[in-house]
């Protein structure tokens, strides 16, 4: 066993310097420096529960979800256009305006549907079957 003493370890190379966390020229900046982009996530998610929704028996609740999600990933979309390299998470933005827009229209379709399907019941308890 070897002895270290004044915290000397056995070191083959001198250890890297530290680099600054911050560029030197304030000028540049590498892409998707700002991190993700505003929002984007946000209507990805909206999306996704809008989908969900839409697909229960809360279709309404999908269409507002739906429309929310589409509104995040407008707001984003927007953001990115205006600063292009700026912020990354473009997908997420991509992926949550597709998922609002077929839970919204999914939304819209099943609501459609129930109000023919009650619309139907009562035309057929005030008519009787048809036979």
């Amino acid at each position: 066993m070897e002895d270290y003493t004044n915290n000397e370890l056995p070191m083959e190379q001198p250890p890297m310097p530290v680099q600054s966390e911050t560029p030197q020229n304030n000028d540049y900046y590498q892409p998707g420096q700002g991190g993700k982009l505003p929002g984007a996530v946000a209507s990805m998610v909206l999306g996704i529960v809008s989908l969900v929704v839409s697909c229960s028996c809360i279709p309404l609740a999908g269409i507002i979800v739906g429309a929310l999600g589409l509104s995040k990933a407008k707001k984003s979309f927007s953001l990115d256009e205006q600063y292009p390299h700026y912020y990354s998470g473009r997908g997420f933005a991509t992926t949550g305006k597709i998922t609002s827009l077929v839970g919204l229209l999914l939304g819209i379709a099943t609501t459609i549907f129930w109000v023919v399907y009650i619309l139907g019941l009562v035309w057929l308890a005030e008519n009787g079957p048809v036979l």
